[in-house]
């Protein structure tokens, strides 16, 4: 039968190792974050991930990745790699060779 032209599962890019969650979040930090990156749309944010342990997140906005530690107000700017799908395999990796920019290197 085939799978009839529904998409497979496998071809979804995997939530990387290491704690990361991806489940559904509210508009409550959707708002949150977008204070970090100065996003006056909360609808924006997408692909949001978080690690339990760190609370660390890394999120979409408008085509750009970034990661953002909301007990040190740390946000960085994902340099490369670029892409979900290749920014949750270099996760799964090593995440110490993502390439980042600190958005506020002064604070």
């Amino acid at each position: 039968m085939g799978n009839q032209g529904y998409s497979v599962p496998d071809e979804a890019p995997k939530v990387p190792r290491g704690g990361w969650t991806d489940h559904i979040f509210g508009p409550a930090i959707k708002q949150i974050l977008c204070s970090y990156i100065e996003e006056p749309n909360p609808d924006t944010i997408e692909d949001i991930l978080r690690d339990p342990n760190t609370q660390d997140y890394v999120f979409s906005c408008k085509g750009d990745f970034y990661f953002c530690n909301c007990l040190s107000d740390g946000t960085f700017l994902v340099l490369e790699p670029k892409g979900k799908a290749a920014l949750w395999e270099q996760m799964d990796e090593d995440i110490s060779k993502v390439r980042l920019r600190d958005l506020y290197p002064d604070v």
